[in-house]
């Protein structure tokens, strides 16, 4: 579970799954998540819906 990031959720959504847990790929630090990675994952996301 987990290790999530905007780098490898298109892998990842490729696969029969109904649920991410994406916490610490969008952390700076430990506990601290970051909005820029946040948005990052969000994106990447959203993109790969159209080329699935």
């Amino acid at each position: 579970a987990g290790g999530l990031t905007p780098e490898n959720i298109n892998d990842t959504l490729k696969l029969p799954i109904q649920a991410v847990d994406v916490s610490g790929g969008i952390e700076s630090a430990k506990g601290i998540k970051d909005a820029g990675k946040m948005a990052a994952f969000i994106r990447a996301v959203k993109n790969n819906r159209w080329q699935s």
